[in-house]
């Protein structure tokens, strides 16, 4: 059993340390020596999803809960995710209860702290489930609310149930809200920044959601603070230049707008993995030149990119520059 547990310690360092492949095949020979472990068989599956074979990953997941259906929440969580409709929400449903039950008897306040974040995460699972695959349902509505107002009574300070509850609420036309919970959102974030929790960290598509969501608000100022953000991450992605552009609208800085938009057309044409719109970036173009008027035949769009508050960058431009040095100026 030394060899086992070896190789089981190998298999969670590489698994923390995101080598999928790595762990993948160390979870597999632990597997040969003990076939009925579930803890095995949970490691393998998650490894299995990072590396695209998801339906021996649903295959392990199932053997694990028939096996020991009330020993691990997480195998429910994933296996949602690797189902749809009703099935998915069944395995939430049952992930949040063994959540629930482990919050509630530990007492370990790491540990309580990790089941509650998890918690929040199931409540957005089961609410994004009834806005997509479930939205057909006659109670669908309803469950959203009770799943929402779930997750926030866990967690107000919850960056993820507050995000959610913006986009929710942008649905429902209730922009004042949405306003107030994307906001808060913006502010726990960066408080977390400020403490150093993984929460910190959000997802490069958690935070060009958001985005569209504080601009669908009208909140170009929070908006832009996370695209400079995003920039200093990675300024090749052709959708930080296209939400700039469409935040610089907003202000009516068309001059900068347009030379966002061009930006983001050169970065386009240099890459074939993006999440952007084509047509979206064209309709957003052609409103923006109409909206400048005969001012958009003088723009230079290889000149720099300003924030300034005003709007003199817009007057036209004298200096010709590199398109590559473009770079938003930081408020």
């Amino acid at each position: 059993m030394e060899e086992f547990s070896t190789l089981c310690d190998m298999a969670e360092e590489q698994m923390n340390a995101m080598n999928w492949d790595a762990g993948r095949d160390l979870f597999s020979k632990a597997l040969t020596i003990d076939p009925t472990n579930c803890e095995v068989m949970d490691g393998l599956a998650e490894c299995l999803i990072n590396t695209g074979d998801v339906e021996k990953a649903k295959e392990l997941l199932q053997h694990s809960i028939k096996a020991q259906p009330d020993s691990s929440h997480g195998k429910y969580m994933y296996l949602g995710q690797l189902m749809g409709g009703k099935d998915a929400l069944q395995m939430y449903r049952k992930g949040y209860q063994l959540m629930a039950r482990a919050h509630a008897q530990t007492t370990d306040e790491t540990e309580k702290r990790e089941l509650l974040h998890a918690m929040c995460s199931g409540c957005c699972s089961i609410v994004e489930l009834h806005l997509t695959d479930l939205c057909d349902e006659p109670n669908a509505e309803q469950e959203c609310e009770t799943w929402l107002t779930e997750g926030f009574k866990l967690d107000p300070k919850n960056p993820e149930v507050n995000m959610l509850i913006g986009s929710v609420r942008l649905r429902q036309c209730r922009e004042k809200e949405a306003e107030e919970a994307l906001v808060r959102c913006c502010e726990l974030f960066e408080h977390e920044e400020e403490v150093g929790t993984e929460e910190a960290h959000p997802t490069f598509a958690t935070k060009v959601e958001l985005v569209r969501n504080l601009l669908n608000v009208g909140r170009t100022d929070k908006a832009k603070i996370l695209l400079h953000q995003i920039q200093d991450m990675c300024d090749t992605e052709p959708t930080l230049w296209f939400l700039f552009g469409k935040a610089y609208h907003m202000e009516k800085r068309f001059s900068s707008a347009l030379k966002c938009f061009y930006k983001c057309s050169r970065v386009l044409d240099g890459t074939t993995e993006t999440v952007l719109d084509v047509q979206e970036l064209l309709k957003a173009q052609a409103e923006t030149k109409v909206a400048a008027g005969e001012m958009a035949d003088k723009i230079d769009l290889n000149q720099p990119i300003t924030d300034s508050e005003g709007e003199g960058d817009d007057e036209g431009d004298e200096d010709e520059e590199d398109d590559d040095d473009l770079e938003p100026m930081r408020d």
